[in-house]
């Protein structure tokens, strides 16, 4: 896209600074197209060390503010799981998690197939749990209703993947189908959560810069130190997008992840699953969310893993 500035002659200055300050706007937008032609990712690696008892069900990770939509990578900067360039088409506000009331937009799209949420009428506690999901999302994708979870909103359905990665590619939280092949393109519903691909459409073509990367392998004879199970992660690329900057008003409420970002920010969840080796008691979920920034200058950028870093979301059922 080329956008075009001219000043015109005027004995206003006022009306000439405005221009100037509209020219300047215009040369940014110019400049944040630009570099949306630049590939950029970040990439890690790091050893879990489980304890004893407990081995590991998935690990997952998430750029929550890029999306794949209609087979392109697409930037999503209030992380809703529609990309900014649909949103205003849609009726819905690309800087506003929530746009139509207490419903995250993806999740009203996914209940109503349009923007107006107002006629489900539900009645609901609006505090979102740490991996950003409310008493009204559970209701609204009836999530409430599966498993007596010790706390609700991480894996309602259990199976691996959690409730906010299914929500935002338009899955389904509430049923167990990671082996499922939804689209029919030859690649599990689970790999393509996973890859933040399309479960819904067609898409082994898409191009491998397009896709998250990440390897998991349990290690045979362990780490050092280790007494339990030891699991090799390699986060080998995850692409970051060019977003809008973003201030989210519930982050100040919510003990978990931030979806405020500054302008190119990138939001990138990482969660992993445990549960017990022999079956007795309940799975656990950790997370980590850090903020990375697209950058033109350095293709690929280092993002930390240490365990030491995750946080626990909650227990569900196993």
């Amino acid at each position: 896209m080329r956008w075009n500035c001219i000043i015109a002659r005027s004995s206003v200055l006022v009306f000439l600074s405005v221009l100037v300050l509209n020219c300047s706007d215009v040369r940014l937008m110019e400049k944040l197209e630009q570099d949306r032609r630049v590939s950029s990712f970040v990439y890690g690696k790091e050893t879990l060390c489980l304890p004893e008892d407990q081995t590991l069900v998935s690990f997952q990770v998430s750029n929550l503010n890029a999306v794949v939509y209609k087979g392109h990578l697409e930037h999503d900067s209030d992380g809703d799981g529609l990309p900014d360039i649909e949103e205003a088409k849609l009726g819905f506000d690309p800087l506003n998690y929530r746009s139509q009331g207490v419903l995250s937009d993806r999740l009203c799209l996914n209940s109503t197939g349009q923007s107006d949420c107002g006629a489900m009428d539900i009645q609901c506690d609006g505090r979102e749990n740490a991996l950003g999901i409310s008493e009204c999302d559970l209701k609204a994708a009836r999530l409430d209703e599966l498993y007596d979870h010790p706390d609700q909103g991480l894996d309602s359905d259990k199976d691996g993947v959690i409730d906010l990665v299914e929500i935002r590619a338009g899955g389904f939280p509430g049923i167990d189908d990671e082996g499922n092949d939804l689209d029919g393109d030859g690649v599990i519903n689970r790999e393509e959560y996973q890859q933040g691909t399309e479960i819904r459409r067609f898409d082994q073509d898409l191009p491998e810069k397009h896709r998250t990367l990440v390897e998991v392998n349990k290690l045979a004879d362990g780490a050092k130190g280790c007494a339990g199970q030891s699991w090799l992660i390699n986060l080998k690329q995850v692409p970051l997008v060019v977003t809008e900057e973003y201030i989210d008003p519930q982050d100040n409420t919510r003990e978990g992840i931030e979806r405020s970002h500054r302008q190119k920010g990138n939001i990138i969840l990482m969660v992993f699953k445990t549960r017990p080796i022999l079956g007795n008691g309940n799975a656990k979920v950790w997370y980590r969310s850090v903020e990375a920034v697209h950058s033109v200058e350095a293709m690929f950028q280092p993002i930390g893993l240490r365990q030491g870093d995750f946080q626990l979301a909650g227990e569900v059922e196993p």
